[in-house]
């Protein structure tokens, strides 16, 4: 019965994983798609950063990216981890979003980290601390699936009534951009409505 019980909770929770994961890529991969297709998104985005003097003629290496990941890889700004670095940051193989690494005006590569949170998504306790420490990491010494850069910077993608959930960890990321702001810029972008529910 006890084995019967603990099978039912892991394909319960397996389940719950999946149905998080529909549920985030609906907001992650358009944008993602965005990012590879528009460089006025592109530009608006790394404005809203301390890389803003260095947007103007930067480029996104998403084929580069490509590249270089796993043949396993389905997308090139998807699911990045690594499982042999220890730090805080990256150790039990902890994921950043979406990742964009970019050529700068001046030649410098960059990689700009998003956590993607849909409007019913909220923090976890350190999520942001450990975002910032796996950015610097990378930046460091980047993992072997990934393009060498020298900078990087965190950036939450979320819905502005959810920061009540975790209003001390907000702080925690570099740059904050809510779906309403970005879907006013472009509302073409195939985000979907936040408005609607769950």
């Amino acid at each position: 019965m006890a084995k019967s019980r603990f099978k039912l909770i892991g394909v319960v929770g397996k389940e719950l994983k999946m149905r998080y994961a529909h549920k985030e890529k609906a907001y992650s991969e358009p944008f993602a798609s965005l990012l590879e297709t528009s460089p006025a998104f592109l530009l608006w985005i790394l404005r809203q950063t301390r890389f803003a003097s260095e947007a103007p003629g930067a480029r996104l290496l998403f084929e580069e990216m490509a590249a270089t990941r796993s043949k396993a890889s389905r997308t090139w700004w998807g699911s990045h981890f690594t499982m042999s670095c220890k730090c805080d940051g990256c150790r039990g193989g902890r994921e950043t979003d979406v990742l964009a690494i970019v050529e700068l005006s001046s030649g410098d590569r960059i990689a700009l980290h998003f956590e993607v949170k849909h409007p019913k998504d909220r923090l976890s306790q350190g999520q942001a601390a450990r975002y910032k420490l796996r950015a610097n990491c990378w930046a460091a010494n980047a993992p072997p699936t990934m393009i060498a850069h020298t900078e990087a910077t965190t950036i939450l993608l979320w819905t502005e009534p959810t920061t009540k959930h975790a209003t001390s960890e907000v702080s925690d990321f570099d740059n904050v951009i809510t779906w309403d702001a970005l879907t006013a810029e472009f509302p073409d972008a195939g985000i979907p409505d936040c408005s609607e529910p769950g």
